[in-house]
């Protein structure tokens, strides 16, 4: 079943402590951020995932987020650009899973063409939302692999929660497109997460402004499974009362 991720791009230690009361136990930074640091007070059993900096050593980048951290060991350690996957980063990550400091391993991704198949990585993240599908038919060949999936822009920087008349001339090609969602803001966040949970990834990650945005919007997250609407009672119409 996907999880939430909490995203920390922008964060604050209040949305972290509200993070362990609304059952959001993983997260997703990066030395880059600077926000490495309000992950400190998190236990063990906390699922955290870092990224190297554009151009840095995946060993040298490793020590600095143990620093920040307050910790030797945690979930993911993954590239930052897909570029900088290279063999000696790959190595040296590798290393660093070896010795125990992180389970997996493996980088973040902005287009299909950017997903490493030459080299072995454990976890990837790339963006997915109802708009951009664009990494859909590779899901099935990364989990045959194995590979755990944490998936960004799930609501596209905010685009898709925005009234087309709001947005700029930019957007024009796909206003069409979001006319045809839901108008209930509350349904429309609900049928977008669901097109993501539908596509079977590990994490969804999502950022918030501040606690009251954040408590907010997991209120609206579906809180059920498609199985669970699963009943025997009143699904055949030659027992409906005439």
């Amino acid at each position: 079943m996907t999880k939430i991720a909490l995203g920390m791009e922008r964060s604050s230690d209040k949305i972290v402590d509200n993070c362990i009361y609304s059952n959001i136990t993983a997260f997703d930074t990066a030395l880059a951020y600077g926000t490495e640091s309000l992950l400190k007070p998190l236990g063990s059993k906390s699922i955290i995932v870092t990224k190297v900096p554009k151009g840095e050593n995946a060993l040298e980048s490793y020590k600095k987020s143990a620093g920040n951290l307050g910790k030797y060991s945690w979930h993911g350690l993954i590239m930052h650009h897909s570029a900088d996957y290279t063999m000696d980063n790959y190595s040296d990550l590798k290393i660093c899973k070896i010795a125990g400091y992180v389970k997996k391993i493996g980088v973040s991704v902005y287009d299909p063409e950017d997903i490493p198949w030459h080299l072995p990585f454990d976890i990837i993240q790339f963006p997915l939302s109802i708009l951009d599908q664009r990494f859909i038919p590779y899901i099935p060949m990364l989990k045959s692999r194995g590979v755990e999936i944490w998936v960004r822009s799930v609501f596209l920087k905010g685009v898709l929660l925005t009234d087309t008349k709001k947005l700029p001339d930019y957007f024009n090609d796909i206003k069409h497109s979001l006319c045809s969602l839901p108008m209930d803001l509350k349904a429309r966040i609900g049928l977008l997460l669901q097109f993501v949970r539908d596509q079977g990834v590990d994490y969804m990650i999502m950022g918030f402004e501040n606690v009251e945005q954040m408590k907010e919007m997991y209120s609206y997250m579906p809180m059920l499974k498609s199985s669970d609407y699963a009943n025997p009672n009143c699904i055949d119409p030659r027992r409906w009362p005439k």
